[in-house]
């Protein structure tokens, strides 16, 4: 199971982790150290869904909002072992990420087009095992974002990314975005991530930022 604590992933952010063993009614162990101690906190425990795939269709999200920050992302998938999102075309005029992973293992994202307002794929920590490929069309900001701890409001989970692979990326994203970007903060890593033919088709954009903050 996954356990959130607000605050205690250090400098405000959440602190999400997978339980490893039960030691009693009141103790366990988890798989990362938190960033910094907390009292009167609520801890969040959440059970992980596993082997989920969503394939196919053209999803237009047009300027429909949410009823609070995180709704405005298009899709959100979250504690998941196992999540593939693929052959689809995605647009949108308003709101956020199109494919928002975050607190994932094996996870994929493969040929997929986007006219979206924000970002295309964006993953969250804590994040490990991933393949991001076969990116097309345009993206009102960064067509990937790899993101240990995401700007406020968006980090309802937060860690470390590790082992992702991003091939095949042939996108327009606005003027300044990012074909690829990776930012860390708040302790945590962003590592071993390979890339191949990243292609940033709009003049005077970015390839790939790296960043240490959020």
């Amino acid at each position: 199971r996954s356990v959130n604590i607000a605050g205690a992933g250090g400098s405000g952010a959440v602190w999400s982790v997978l339980i490893t063993a039960y030691v009693d009614a009141t103790d366990v162990t988890v798989n990362v150290a938190a960033g910094t101690t907390v009292s009167g906190a609520a801890a969040t425990i959440y059970d992980r869904d596993t082997n989920i795939v969503v394939r196919g269709g053209v999803w237009d999200k047009v300027a429909n909002g949410g009823t609070d920050t995180l709704d405005n992302h298009i899709f959100r998938f979250r504690r998941v072992d196992g999540i593939t999102v693929r052959d689809m075309t995605i647009k949108s005029t308003y709101g956020k990420f199109a494919v928002s992973y975050g607190d994932v293992t094996n996870f994929l994202a493969d040929n997929l087009t986007f006219n979206t307002h924000s970002d295309g794929v964006h993953v969250n920590g804590p994040g490990a095992n991933g393949v991001i490929s076969n990116l097309y069309g345009s993206t009102g900001d960064d067509t990937t974002c790899l993101a240990g701890n995401d700007y406020s409001g968006y980090n309802d989970v937060s860690g470390s990314i590790y082992d992702v692979a991003i091939t095949n990326v042939f996108t327009h994203p606005i003027l300044g975005a990012c074909g690829v970007k990776m930012c860390m903060g708040n302790g945590t890593t962003v590592d071993r991530v390979s890339l191949k033919s990243i292609h940033n088709l709009t003049p005077a954009g970015i390839s790939l930022s790296i960043s240490n903050d959020t």
